[in-house]
């Protein structure tokens, strides 16, 4: 909810700045500890990327390994299940390759 009223305000602040790809070469995480409630920030060395079809953060193993986690967005998903034949536009009365 936070995060919603923040782009909020920076959409007004900013009303001509497009906003539909975000990167960044760093990323600032807040972390709330469930048993003390304190909060926690660190800044970490990761590569963010941000379009409509969700995120994706670049870094590093230990081990100096690149490694790559990727949250999709539900309109990626749904894109996904429109592709593979799983989506709502899809014909359930066919087949799995869409033969009757």
């Amino acid at each position: 909810m936070i995060l919603q009223a923040l782009d909020a305000c920076m959409e007004q602040k900013y009303p001509l700045m497009d906003t539909d790809h975000i990167t960044s070469s760093e990323v600032l995480l807040h972390v709330k500890d469930r048993d003390t409630g304190r909060v926690y920030s660190r800044k970490l060395p990761l590569d963010y990327k941000e379009n409509n079809n969700g995120l994706t953060l670049d870094g590093e193993t230990a081990d100096g390994k690149a490694s790559s986690i990727v949250f999709y967005s539900e309109t990626a998903i749904e894109k996904f299940a429109d592709i593979t034949g799983r989506g709502e536009k899809h014909n359930h009365s066919c087949g799995e390759y869409g033969t009757p």
